[in-house]
């Protein structure tokens, strides 16, 4: 048995326990390291064995050991608020050991049974207090901490059952602040079970908290509220969803007991953080039950609130876990829009929202697009954060990629990068410029791919053009629209494909022959233009494309393209295709083609010509001249029917200026290749010729190249075409003023060349004679010349078969008897007087009896001669 102790040995161990709260007072200030913090710590759990054991034998408070207990109460206190986040585990333990320390002083110094109630309401709230900081908030107290918790928490039920006994006499505020701790006793108690793993006290001493709930205030609510809520979080955290309801159901029910204004900032955000708890235990259960609870809470708490991001959290997490019914992307897409919208965007905010986005896109990829496209451009591209849009932009395209349910996205994306483009100071990083680069072709190509599928012809056609823009340097994505169109039978598809490919010759030229997708591309465009049912809108489109690719081969022509090993990319047997493939494509379609569509497939034809190797075999060169010869013949043709059907005078001037062209180039090569014709090729080429000098002279009168007429009338002679000289004479009589002389040379050469023709039927003769004189008469020596002239052809053919026609000389006769007279009423009496001597001689050779002369010597006798 221990011997007795005095009351000096008592003192002596009140004063020792003073003496090392004061040095320890000091220590805690000034720790230095982790070490030094741990032999403290080791040291108070020694302190706290020592005042369990030992008790202050005296009536009254000793002060000395209350103070001293205060002053370290205090001071863990303040260090630990200080330290609030930042300390290590060893300073947290140590302090919480120092306030167990202090309570531990300050509770000896109080003796056994002789407190107040003033002095034992404030014991209980000192014990509650250090209970409460060794049992924390997480379920990893250490066993030191717990064993701790229930000595203090021992002495608060020490101190409330002695209040007990003291109920009857105390003030109301003394009778309610008692309940208050008793009731926050059952809550730590609670929690100290639940840290113990014994549930069945945790909720035996919950009940007990139960039935004094009614006086609970709103610090008290909170810190029940707390606790309960920490026993649902664990359990939350171990997926054992049932336990979690049932305890967070239980802090939800505290703290919406107490009116909202009441509450402190602090238990605003605890109630938030139940409720979100709460929710997410209540859509773990999976029921419908469950489902509508959790939906019930959210949309109370909305009402209060509005749109605080929280709320608009829980209320997404809800949209997405609705039980066996269809998502609703719309409403989802709404509340994340509000999300956004609400909050300040920060680096949390903007992962926040992004991930959100992702969920979205995963139900309805259209919609999340959109949503995205709506947040980079209302609240990413205003902020100017480089990383922020680098990145937003990269999900943005990543997003088109894998998107499956609309085509929408491609043009969205287009619209997205123009507005970055619009929005930012400065481009985009280049390793985001590249991932879009790369991304987006696979994107528009996805894109292309659904349209093509659903039939959206201009969609496709759209996503082919951006597939080729973006397609700078690698055309992977080209070839597969090739192959996707060609496996879909979308001929169109294929087309628009096939010549972006061929625009794209100087990056596809090692991996693709040439010539032979010009040849692809061309017998598919034959082909399309084959069906019958082809809108004629679209038949200009592909006959139009059609002269493009055929023009797209003389573009490549003159870069002189080389194989592999250095010979010609196009052989003469690809030229031989191209060429005669232009050819025969205006000739077939001469009549149901427009003009311009003719004259570009004869003009290819023509250019290709020129690239021929000049060494060919005097055969095959003579057969490449041919068809040259008969592609000038069809342009100047062509461009014949296009001048005389032309209003505009300008243009129609520049048709026949190029016809003319084309006239002499057949000119030169038929003259060049005369000697080799037979007589029948000869005849035909000639005969052509003789249509072309018609059309050339027509021309020459339009372009008032008068200087040319006689000369093209000679040319014709050559082709000994009749109808070509009389084409020609009736051209320059209904011209419009033409100089004097050259209407009488160029018809006096017409006139003389079909004389030498066909020996010259005298009608015919007598009707060029008689328009070549009318249209003569204004110049004196012309005129009298041609009235000469006629005079011995009269003569000449009077003892024929055929004599000068009496209607056409009997003009003849008139007129120069008229001219005469006019030339003497002017006072020309010489020239009046030659004019009137080729009448009378005209007349003799009537035919009428002399009826004709006899009436002009008559009308000549009334003239009175100087």
């Amino acid at each position: 048995m221990a011997p007795p102790t005095t009351a000096n040995d008592n003192h002596k161990q009140a004063d020792a326990f003073i003496a090392y709260a004061h040095e320890l007072h000091n220590r805690l200030r000034d720790r230095k390291s982790e070490n030094q913090i741990r032999q403290l710590r080791a040291e108070l759990e020694s302190q706290i064995r020592a005042a369990k054991s030992y008790s202050l034998r005296k009536s009254r408070r000793y002060e000395p050991l209350d103070a001293a207990g205060t002053d370290l109460w205090n001071l863990c206190t303040r260090l630990n608020r200080e330290q609030d986040g930042d300390s290590t585990t060893s300073l947290r333990q140590t302090l919480t050991l120092g306030r167990v320390f202090a309570f531990s002083l300050v509770s000896l110094a109080h003796g056994s049974n002789n407190a107040s109630v003033p002095e034992l309401i404030r014991l209980t709230r000192i014990s509650l207090k250090a209970g409460r900081s060794c049992i924390g908030k997480v379920p990893t107290s250490g066993d030191g901490e717990l064993e701790c918790a229930l000595l203090t928490l021992q002495k608060a039920a020490d101190y409330n059952g002695l209040l007990q006994g003291q109920r009857h006499g105390m003030p109301d505020d003394e009778v309610v602040a008692c309940k208050r701790l008793e009731v926050e006793y059952f809550i730590l108690r609670t929690a100290l079970s639940w840290k113990e793993g014994r549930l069945d006290v945790a909720e035996h001493m919950y009940g007990k908290s139960e039935t004094l709930r009614d006086d609970l205030d709103p610090t008290t609510a909170e810190k029940l509220t707390d606790t309960l809520f920490e026993i649902g979080r664990d359990f939350l955290g171990k997926n054992d969803s049932p336990m979690a309801t049932k305890w967070l159901e239980r802090a939800y029910e505290v703290i919406s007991s107490q009116e909202l204004e009441k509450l402190s900032r602090e238990a605003t955000e605890l109630r938030l953080a139940v409720c979100q708890a709460l929710v997410q235990a209540l859509l773990q259960l999976g029921t419908s039950e469950s489902y509508h609870r959790a939906e019930n809470i959210v949309s109370y708490i909305e009402s209060e609130l509005g749109d605080k991001v929280l709320v608009l959290l829980l209320r997404l997490e809800i949209l997405l876990k609705v039980p066996g019914e269809v998502f609703e992307s719309d409403a989802y897409a709404k509340v994340l829009r509000r999300l956004y919208r609400a909050a300040s965007l920060s680096d949390s905010m903007f992962k926040l929202v992004v991930s959100h986005i992702r969920k979205l896109d995963d139900r309805s990829p259209t919609l999340a697009c959109q949503v995205l496209d709506d947040f980079i451009a209302s609240h990413v591209i205003p902020s100017q954060r480089d990383d922020w849009l680098g990145r937003a932009v990269l999900i943005r395209v990543h997003m088109s990629t894998n998107q499956r349910d609309s085509i929408e996205t491609t043009d969205g994306l287009q619209k997205l990068l123009d507005q970055v483009d619009l929005g930012t100071e400065q481009p985009l990083a280049a390793d985001t410029s590249i991932t879009i680069l790369t991304t987006q072709q696979m994107t528009l190509y996805l894109g292309y791919k659904l349209a093509i599928r659903s039939g959206d012809q201009d969609m496709a056609s759209r996503c082919i053009d951006l597939v080729s823009s973006a397609a700078s340097n690698d055309p992977k994505f080209l070839y597969a629209c090739c192959v996707d169109a060609q496996e879909s039978g979308n001929e169109l598809c294929l087309l628009k494909a096939l010549k972006e490919l061929a625009n794209k010759y100087e990056i596809i030229k090692p991996d693709v022959h040439f010539p032979a997708l010009l040849r692809v591309t061309i017998r598919l465009q034959i082909s399309i233009l084959a069906k019958e049912d082809l809108p004629s809108i679209d038949s200009d489109i592909i006959i139009n494309d059609l002269c493009e690719t055929f023009e797209g081969v003389l573009g490549v022509l003159q870069r002189d393209p080389r194989a592999g090993d250095g010979s010609k990319l196009f052989s003469v047997t690809e030229l031989n295709w191209f060429c005669k493939n232009a050819y025969n494509l205006g000739i077939s379609h001469a009549n149901d083609w427009g003009l311009q569509y003719v004259i570009r497939m004869f003009d290819v034809c023509l250019l290709i010509i020129e690239h021929y190797p000049k060494d060919l075999p005097g055969q095959e060169m003579g057969d490449i001249s041919l068809r040259g010869l008969f592609c000038n013949f069809m342009v100047a043709v062509a461009y014949a029917a296009l001048a005389r059907a032309q209003d505009k005078i300008e243009v129609q001037l520049q048709n026949y200026v190029k016809m003319r062209k084309h006239i002499r180039g057949f000119d030169i090569k038929l003259e060049a290749h005369l000697a080799h014709l037979d007589n029948e090729s000869k005849e035909d080429l000639q005969a052509k010729l003789g249509t072309l000098l018609v059309f050339d002279f027509e021309a020459a009168i339009s372009l008032k190249a008068w200087d040319d007429l006689v000369v093209i009338a000679r040319k014709a002679q050559t082709c000994k075409s009749l109808r070509s000289l009389q084409a020609m004479a009736d051209c320059i009589l209904r011209a419009e003023k033409p100089p004097m002389q050259t209407l009488y040379s160029a018809l006096r050469t017409i006139i003389n060349e079909i004389w030498k023709l066909e020996g010259f039927d005298i009608n015919k003769l007598a009707k060029y004679l008689r328009c070549l004189t009318q249209a003569t008469l204004p110049d004196k020596d012309l005129s009298l010349g041609l009235i000469k002239e006629t005079c011995d052809h009269v003569k000449r053919a009077e003892n024929t078969e055929k004599p000068f026609p009496k209607l056409e000389l009997e003009w003849f006769a008139t007129t120069a008897f008229n001219q005469g007279v006019d030339y003497y009423e002017a006072h020309e009496d010489e020239l009046s007087k030659k004019w009137i001597s080729q009448a009378f001689t005209l007349a003799h050779y009537h035919r009428d009896g002399g009826v004709l002369e006899k009436a002009l010597q008559e009308h000549h006798t009334r003239l009175k001669w100087d």
